[in-house]
């Protein structure tokens, strides 16, 4: 048995497969996605929105899955809780989706930085 959800990321629809024995199980695994569609930045109101991932760490042993603004390069983050392996979107304490501003960091000889580019992550 076989679920598929749509979620909407700015303009775009990105569609997530569920398979499962049981309509239950597949349920069950859908709600994985504890996330609502996000349409706007939170910073710029703008929808020039993608979905990314990037690994950090020496050994790439830090997994991030982020919503990006490609108009202002904020940016909102999902977090993950390890049991039950459920994603939703990070929070501020006020229950509000925790934008980050795009600040430039490390070089400061002008070098472009990997956020520099107008470019989707993938």
């Amino acid at each position: 048995m076989k679920l598929l959800i749509t979620k909407q990321i700015g303009t775009k629809k990105h569609t997530f497969e569920f398979e499962g024995q049981t309509f239950h199980e597949v349920v069950m695994d859908s709600q994985k996605l504890s996330f609502p569609d996000v349409t706007e930045c939170g910073i710029c109101g703008k929808n020039t929105l993608v979905l990314g991932a990037r690994q950090a760490g020496d050994n790439g042993e830090y997994e991030y899955t982020y919503i990006k603004c490609l108009s202002c390069k904020g940016e909102l983050t999902f977090g993950q809780k390890k049991k039950g392996d459920v994603y939703y979107l990070r929070k501020t304490e006020d229950k509000k989706a925790d934008w980050k501003k795009y600040e430039p960091q490390g070089d400061t000889q002008g070098n472009k930085h990997r956020d520099d580019n107008d470019e989707a992550p993938f």
